[in-house]
C-alpha cells in the first residue's frame, strides 16, 4: 500500500504499513510521518507530562461547553482542592475567594445582591431558624429600624405566643403617649398620678379603711350632734344613719329598731293610680284583681311600668303601699308576684257596715322584698261586694286629680 499523507495523529492509518505490500524502502518515510503528526498535534511539549488518562479526561469537553484558556488562566496558582463531584469548592487554609462581579456569588440559582459589607455584619451571629422566623413579616407588618432600636437594651421577657410581657426584676416600662395603654382595646385616659389613687397603701384603700372606724360602732352611738339645720347622726348595725329630718333628737332615742334600711336615703321610686278630677277609681271585684298603676316617678331608675304591672331587678326592697276602696261588708289590698305567681304581702283590712255610706277606706301594706332576678309585681284588691265604677274609691271632685293608690319603693341593696 502507498504511504499516506497527514498532518496530526489522527490523520495517520493504523493498518499501514501493511507488511506485504509496502517495501522495506518505505519504513522510514512511515517512522518521520508518525513524528510530524506528534509533533504537529503536541507544538508545545517540551518537557515530561505526568498527567494520567483520569486527569486529561477531566477536561474532555471543555472547550465545547465554552471554557477558554482566559477560563483556565483565572485559577492560574489556585492551591485549593476542586472536588471530584464538582460540587464543592474547598480553599486551602488561608486562602481567599474573590468575587469581583456583585452578583456572581449564587445559592440555588438565585444571586446574593447583598455586599460583603452588609455580609460582615452577620460575623458573630448565633441565630437558629426559629429565631430568625421571628422576624419574618415585620418589615411589611410596618415594623421599621427605629422600632427595633427602641428595645435595644430591653432585658424583659416577652412571651413566645405575643400575648404577655414580663419584665425582670426592678425594670419598668414608660409610656409616653397618655392613650398608648389600652386594655382590651379601649384606651386608659388617666394620668398616672390618677392611676396611683387605687394604690391599696396610699390610694382610695387606704382611705377606706382610715374611714372604717367611723363605721364600726355600736348602735344608739351618737356621732354628730348636729345642729338644728344639721341633724344629728347615728349608727345602726355599723352604718351611719340620718335621724328625721326636723329636730335634733336625744341622745339613745333612735334605736336600730327604728331605723328601718333605706328609710332615709336610696334609691327611690314611686308609683300612682291618679284619674281626672270627678273621674272614679273603677269597679271593684269578689276575687283579687290588678289594681291600676298609671303614674311613674322613678328618678333612679330602679323600676319599670307598663300596663299597671311593676317590674324589679334583683336586691332588697322596701315597699309600702296605700290604696283607697269602698271597703263595702270587707275589702283589701295584696302585693303580689305575677312572676313567680306568689304572694308577698297582704295588707290592711277594710271594713265598712253599712252599704249606703258613701266613704272611701284606705288598705296599707309595708314590706321588704328581696328577689335574685327579675321579677313583675301586681297591687291587687278584692272585696266580699262587688261594686261598679265606685268599688276602688269614689272621687272627690276638687278640681284636681284624683289619687287611689300609691306604692312607695326603696332599694335597700
Amino acid at each position: 500500500m502507498g504511504l499516506e499523507t497527514g498532518s496530526y495523529i489522527t490523520d495517520l492509518d493504523p493498518t499501514n504499513p501493511d507488511g506485504a505490500t509496502d517495501y522495506r524502502s518505505t519504513l522510514d518515510d512511515h517512522i518521520q510521518l508518525v513524528k510530524t503528526c506528534v509533533k504537529q498535534t503536541f507544538p508545545n511539549m517540551n518537557a515530561a507530562v505526568s498527567a494520567l488518562p483520569a486527569d486529561l479526561n477531566l477536561i474532555t469537553g471543555a472547550a465545547a461547553a465554552g471554557v477558554t484558556a482566559s477560563d483556565v488562566q483565572a485559577i492560574d496558582g489556585f492551591s485549593g482542592v476542586l472536588s471530584v463531584s464538582v460540587n464543592e469548592l474547598t480553599l486551602a487554609t488561608g486562602k481567599t475567594l474573590n468575587i469581583t462581579d456583585d452578583s456572581g456569588l449564587k445559592i440555588a440559582g438565585t444571586p446574593i445582591s447583598a455586599t460583603a459589607s452588609e455580609l460582615n455584619k452577620l460575623d458573630g451571629v448565633t441565630a437558629v431558624t426559629a429565631d430568625l422566623e421571628l422576624l419574618a413579616g415585620l418589615a411589611a407588618s410596618g415594623v421599621t429600624a427605629a422600632d427595633l432600636q427602641a428595645v435595644d437594651g430591653f432585658n424583659g421577657v416577652i412571651s413566645s405566643d405575643g400575648t404577655e410581657m414580663t419584665l425582670a426584676t426592678t425594670k419598668t416600662i414608660n409610656i409616653a403617649d397618655t392613650s398608648a395603654l389600652k386594655i382590651g382595646g379601649v384606651p386608659v385616659t388617666r394620668t398616672a398620678a390618677q392611676l396611683n389613687y387605687v394604690d391599696v397603701s396610699s390610694g382610695i384603700q387606704g382611705l377606706l379603711d382610715a374611714k372604717q372606724a367611723d363605721l364600726d360602732v355600736p348602735d344608739n352611738t351618737e356621732i354628730d350632734a348636729g345642729t338644728a339645720t344639721t341633724e344629728r347622726v347615728w349608727t345602726a348595725a355599723g352604718v351611719k344613719r340620718a335621724a328625721q329630718q326636723h329636730g335634733t333628737p336625744a341622745a339613745g332615742s333612735v334605736t336600730a329598731a327604728m331605723l328601718v334600711p333605706g328609710q332615709f336615703g336610696g334609691e327611690v321610686a314611686i308609683l300612682r293610680h291618679e284619674e281626672a278630677s270627678g273621674v272614679p277609681a273603677g269597679a271593684s271585684y269578689t276575687t283579687y284583681t290588678k289594681r291600676t298603676l298609671n303614674v311613674e316617678n322613678d328618678p333612679s331608675g330602679i323600676v319599670t311600668l307598663a300596663s299597671s304591672v311593676f317590674t324589679l331587678q334583683a336586691g332588697t326592697y322596701h315597699i309600702t303601699s296605700v290604696a283607697t276602696c269602698r271597703g263595702d261588708s270587707g275589702q283589701r289590698t295584696r302585693l303580689y308576684n305575677a312572676s313567680d305567681s306568689t304572694v308577698v304581702e297582704l295588707g290592711t283590712t277594710v271594713y265598712n257596715y253599712y252599704t249606703n255610706w258613701i266613704t272611701n277606706s284606705t288598705s296599707h301594706i309595708d314590706t321588704i322584698v328581696t328577689i335574685a332576678s327579675a321579677k313583675d309585681f301586681e297591687l291587687q284588691d278584692k272585696a266580699k261586694t262587688a261594686r261598679a265604677s265606685e268599688g276602688w274609691g269614689t272621687a272627690a271632685s276638687l278640681g284636681d286629680n284624683e289619687v287611689y293608690a300609691s306604692i312607695t319603693i326603696r332599694k335597700i341593696k
